[in-house]
């Protein structure tokens, strides 16, 4: 490893500086304060506006190099540049962001701007923080006072708390702080009003009762109500369409398309939406999201572009071959990782944007070969262009720089198994559960790999490790219900659907087994009944349809 300097210094925010030291007129630096900007007080909501609008995000993509959860492929950005193009940053993941899009685990600001009315209406870093200095421009609710009027905002009647008390100050309710390493507060910079409502609905915290501890959260949010009646903290949030879409909920595709379409909703939120979306696309969110493609928010149509994946290639190519040239990078290498397997139905000239693409993708890929995921990544792609034994030395470099990386170990147990030694790929995949235990996936794919050697019972004891350990995957519980239906274990097996289906009642393919193995049985009734809430996920749902109909004409 080797580095130009130890620490943050002028040429990591404002770009090369030599010309500028030697003709400073001649040659100003990049990132100057924009001086001519400034908040005015417009209108009598207390709350200034920006003059002129901000037109660049420049500043917020350059502090973002940093303060941001992210994955780097690429040394070559410099402040001026986006930030997707040399960088990929966190949509709202889980265990990253509590569903409602507050901090959870370290995510270093970004993210959770992103999100925010403050980001929304213009305002940047430096508004708040003297970046040479490292302090914040004002003490206390005077920073707050800079765009908001202290006369209605920094009182009693707005706070609900005794002055310099806490709960008096803006961010003891906006901004609250997530202690990391023990030593470390990170305040959460979305700047949302509390939402004591949702930590009773879908259990995130609140600011309330960050402090009252004793309290319960109703009474915060019957504080809130007496407080500000028919307040923001009484409409609809998009964590409850994020949880709807992590838990697996029966509306969880209604709410998400809800969240994706709205225009007013930040890039960060609609792309996670898309991710979500992703994990179970049927033909509406198929059109929303190749719809998606033709907007203009490079971080949602990244998410869009790998949502992709879950296509049939005939249906990637036409909505995603145009990014094989796109301006940033990431969504450059985003639609080559989609496009690969389709190379042969391109067109000449697509076929060399996709090679172009594709090298881009292997330099990001060698950029990370120090951790398992970039030696992880560039072998399974070249598995899919046929290079098996160059993809095995890539895989095998992952697992001896990284032996407790499971995911190295069950793809480089896929190129044994394509070559006909199923018997190595078990050896292997047991080889990884030794080393990792607790890793789902590879309980998973040992249990797949026993039903293909014929091993029946111990891989239906390898499938329900795999759900303990992931209690959270309604895929790993399907497979379950399934495997008791294949072991001539019906009743079993219509029990455990059913236990899924009532946990996850939002997971389409676990209806559909529910639905033909009663119709099979002759009990048409139940698999009507299963085949509606089917169609009540997804009206469009063409094997439902088609399903309804043949049940129907069976019914007495």
């Amino acid at each position: 490893t080797a580095y130009a300097s130890q620490n943050v210094d002028c040429e990591a925010c404002h770009g090369p500086g030599s010309l500028h030291v030697a003709a400073p007129t001649a040659a100003p630096l990049g990132l100057a304060r924009d001086t001519a900007a400034s908040w005015r007080f417009v209108d009598d909501s207390g709350i200034a506006q920006r003059d002129p609008q901000l037109e660049s995000r420049t500043e917020l993509e350059t502090c973002a190099q940093c303060h941001s959860r992210r994955s780097q492929f690429s040394d070559d950005f410099e402040p001026g540049d986006m930030l997707l193009d040399s960088f990929r940053p966190s949509v709202l993941e889980e265990n990253l962001y509590h569903a409602d899009g507050q901090i959870q685990d370290e995510v270093y600001v970004y993210g959770s701007f992103l999100q925010s009315r403050m980001h929304a209406a213009g305002v940047s870093c430096s508004d708040c923080h003297d970046p040479h200095s490292a302090t914040l421009r004002f003490d206390g609710n005077a920073l707050c006072g800079q765009c908001h009027v202290a006369s209605r905002y920094d009182q009693s009647s707005h706070h609900g708390h005794e002055r310099n008390t806490a709960g008096s100050f803006c961010v003891d309710c906006h901004m609250p702080a997530t202690t990391y390493m023990v030593v470390d507060p990170r305040r959460d910079h979305s700047f949302r009003v509390p939402r004591p409502d949702l930590t009773t609905t879908i259990d995130t915290p609140n600011a309330c009762n960050g402090c009252h501890i004793e309290e319960t959260s109703d009474w915060a949010s019957a504080t809130l109500d007496e407080w500000f009646p028919g307040g923001r903290h009484t409409t609809s949030h998009y964590g409850e369409a994020l949880h709807a879409g992590r838990t697996w909920a029966a509306n969880r595709g209604e709410s998400l398309r809800e969240i994706l379409i709205d225009p007013g909703m930040p890039a960060i939120v609609r792309a996670t939406a898309i991710t979500l979306l992703a994990q179970q696309l049927d033909d509406a969110a198929i059109e929303l999201i190749t719809d998606t493609l033709q907007g203009n928010e490079p971080l949602v149509q990244l998410a869009a572009l790998d949502a992709l994946q879950n296509l049939p290639l005939e249906m990637r190519v036409q909505p995603g071959q145009r990014f094989l040239t796109h301006s940033l990078r990431s969504l450059r290498m985003a639609a080559a990782r989609v496009l690969l397997p389709a190379r042969p139905t391109l067109s000449e000239r697509r076929a060399s944007d996709l090679d172009a693409a594709l090298a881009e993708y292997r330099e990001a890929q060698f950029f990370n070969a120090d951790r398992p995921e970039g030696l992880l990544n560039w072998g399974t792609t070249l598995m899919q262009l046929g290079q098996t034994e160059a993809a095995t030395g890539f895989l095998e470099s992952a697992i001896e720089i990284a032996p407790y990386f499971a995911p190295a170990y069950i793809n480089l147990a896929d190129t044994l198994r394509l070559s006909g030694s199923e018997a190595d790929a078990q050896s292997l995949l047991e080889e990884a559960i030794t080393i990792n235990p607790d890793d789902a996936g590879a309980h998973f794919a040992l249990g797949l790999s026993l039903v293909r050697s014929g091993n029946a019972d111990a891989a239906f004891d390898e499938f329900l490790t795999a759900a303990e350990l992931a209690p959270g995957s309604p895929h790993y519980h399907y497979v379950i219900g399934i495997a008791l239906n294949s072991r001539n274990d019906r009743a079993g097996a219509l029990m455990s659907l059913a236990n899924t289906h009532a946990r996850f009642p939002g997971h389409r393919d676990t209806l559909l087994a529910l639905a033909t193995i009663h119709r099979d049985g002759g009990e048409i009734a139940a698999a009507i009944d299963y085949t509606n809430r089917l169609l009540a996920l997804s009206a469009s749902d063409s094997v439902a349809r088609n399903l309804l109909a043949e049940l129907e004409a069976l019914a007495p």
